[in-house]
């Protein structure tokens, strides 16, 4: 292959790593709080719970839960009524100023890579070592609701043609109503699916591809519906009750049927915090009841012992932790070069990846690992995405790290089987997902932060059983 010429593209380290910092409150001093009822989320118990506090944000009666602001003088009368099971206060996620930094001897700042003549779907380092193609299926059929950032209002000069619902799109974050940069390609929501956070369109190039200098670049799942749904602000931060409404969402959709096929969750945000945890879990395990396979992650807060994030600390989730490849930048072709299949001493753990406590059960926490170091996907970096992809001289393919883009390779792995077998359920993709991976020794990485071991897409997929 001729390699014509070189492309300098900056090696960015960007995580998404959250911590929660704050209650929501008003100016006057009322705090939100999750509310599960004792029973029924009936009218008359709403009335009852609500008429404790000033306003209500939310109402889940399918998990008896409401978003509701109560001043801080009458939050025991609410803690103490009878309707009332608990009380968690809402809180807020935001940037982690963090001291995670790119391991394994990763120290360049720039890297020249080739630019390629290629009109074919190239396969990056990162699709290679995940074993995401050869299996004869792509996620045909399946959609993918990436919670997340939501997409540019030009996300078409970023994704692949026709590879977003915007028909379903939609946005719980207080960014405006529908899209303030516009309102083309937007679903008008609470805040709409258009964001400026780059976040949710790095995660969405991993799982459909993206077109690049280089040429096109595969995806792990080419074939599925990426579905757009905001969480997070253009400041990257967020709130539990838009992680609620937005599960509730999604799984309103697939109980109604108005998206009739498979749908897997790509959720890769994580949080510290722990005590407004059991709404947003009621939430999680509703959207699974429903048959939505749900992926997270294991969290950027490692190398400690139960660093896990949440909600990936939940046993029914399928967690992802991350890896990287000990050939990078061996070669100028490194980027596009395959992985040497099966062999664990391809595989280092970055030190960022969330770990496990000693005392863990087998069967829980980090399910699989898969590339989130050095991972070849799409990040903007300047004021704005309006301008298209030549955005002066601001770069538009990096290297990004995090387990944030480890998730989506198992997502775009799971979409797959679910194109094979769309009845599968939660627990036959975790199963499958696991008992296939690459199990990977002490000798090479930290046991606590590997689960059962190296996703391999391909071995999954030919395990997944028809239907």
């Amino acid at each position: 292959m001729t390699l014509p010429r070189f492309l300098v593209i900056a090696v960015l380290s960007t995580f998404t790593t959250l911590t929660v910092v704050t209650a929501a409150s008003d100016s006057s001093g009322n705090v939100q709080v999750l509310v599960r009822s004792k029973g029924p989320l009936t009218p008359d118990a709403l009335a009852a719970i609500s008429a404790i506090g000033s306003k209500v944000s939310y109402v889940w009666p399918e998990i008896n839960s409401l978003a509701m602001m109560v001043s801080v003088s009458k939050m025991g009368n609410l803690m103490n009524s009878p309707y009332v099971d608990l009380v968690e206060t809402d809180q807020e996620t935001t940037v982690d100023s963090g001291d995670n930094a790119p391991s394994a001897g990763a120290t360049p700042t720039l890297t020249a890579v080739p630019i390629f003549a290629s009109t074919t779907p190239l396969q990056t380092w990162n699709q290679s070592m995940a074993q995401t193609t050869g299996s004869g299926f792509d996620g045909t059929g399946v959609t993918v609701a990436v919670v997340d950032s939501g997409l540019p209002q030009n996300w078409p000069d970023f994704l692949p043609a026709g590879s977003v619902d915007l028909d379903h799109a939609a946005g719980f974050s207080a960014e405006g109503k529908g899209s303030f940069l516009g309102t083309a390609n937007a679903k008008l929501g609470v805040g709409g699916a258009i964001g400026l956070f780059p976040h949710g369109l790095a995660v969405s190039s991993i799982i459909v591809g993206f077109p690049s200098e280089f040429g096109p670049v595969g995806g792990a799942a080419p074939g599925a519906k990426i579905l757009p749904i905001r969480v997070l602000t253009r400041f990257n931060s967020g709130w539990y009750s838009w992680y609620v409404a937005a599960f509730m969402y999604l799984a309103d959709l697939k109980a109604s049927g108005a998206i009739p096929g498979p749908m897997v969750i790509n959720f890769s945000i994580q949080s510290r915090g722990f005590n407004a945890r059991q709404v947003v879990a009621d939430a999680i395990d509703y959207a699974i009841s429903k048959g939505i396979v749900f992926v997270t992650i294991a969290g950027n807060f490692g190398p400690d012992p139960g660093s896990i994030s949440f909600p990936g600390q939940l046993p029914e989730a399928i967690t992802v932790g991350a890896t990287g490849w000990v050939g990078q930048f061996s070669t100028p072709t490194w980027s596009f070069s395959p992985v040497p299949p099966n062999d664990p001493l391809q595989v280092y753990v970055p030190d960022f990846s969330g770990r496990e406590f000693a005392s863990d059960p087998p069967a829980t926490r980090i399910d699989v690992v898969a590339p989130g170091s050095f991972v070849f996907g799409e990040w903007l970096i300047g004021p704005g995405f309006s301008e298209g992809r030549e955005v002066a001289f601001d770069p538009v393919e990096n290297f990004i790290f995090g387990t944030s883009f480890a998730c989506p390779h198992v997502v775009g792995i799971a979409a797959q089987m679910l194109s094979k077998n769309p009845t599968l359920n939660q627990g036959q993709v975790e199963t499958i997902l696991r008992n296939t991976a690459l199990s990977i020794p002490s000798s090479v990485a930290d046991p606590a932060a590997t689960g059962k071991g190296l996703v391999r897409g391909t071995l999954a997929v030919a395990n997944t059983p028809a239907p």
